[in-house]
């Protein structure tokens, strides 16, 4: 078969998702978290076949749906943070992640755990905002 061929087998909804991801890293960045997070859920929906499951793409719509209910403060925002850190270990936003968490503790009234949280963050992988934070919770 031709590469033609190949091509137009491909399902019409492969460019939806890839429409669907470059919309909601739009309305991420524009801090529009509500459309962000409902747009990476319609993207993770239906993963196209031609998406290893390592894609970075998925990786980055998990990511993104934690963090924007976070900066929401969206009842799930705790369990989604922690969700990603154990599916995502190595990510290079382990410190934030932490340091988010760490902020639900604190806002919840856990402060032993948040505390314990914070001793362990590594500053390097934060940005000055974020130091700022870590220093103000911890005292």
């Amino acid at each position: 078969m031709t590469a033609i061929g190949v091509n137009a087998l491909r399902s019409p909804f492969d460019n939806a998702q890839a429409t669907l991801y470059s919309e909601a890293t739009d309305f991420f960045s524009s801090k529009n978290y509500d459309a962000a997070i409902r747009y990476y859920n319609d993207f993770l929906e239906y993963i196209p076949s031609e998406l290893e499951p390592g894609d970075e793409r998925i990786r980055m719509a998990h990511q993104n749906i934690a963090l924007a209910s976070y900066f929401l403060r969206r009842s799930e925002a705790y369990r989604l943070l922690s969700d990603y850190k154990t599916e995502f270990p190595y990510t290079q936003n382990a410190a934030q992640i932490e340091l988010y968490l760490a902020t639900l503790d604190f806002e919840n009234g856990k402060y032993k755990p948040a505390l314990k949280r914070l001793e362990a963050i590594d500053t390097d992988g934060l940005t000055e905002d974020e130091i700022t934070q870590l220093t103000y919770y911890k005292g």
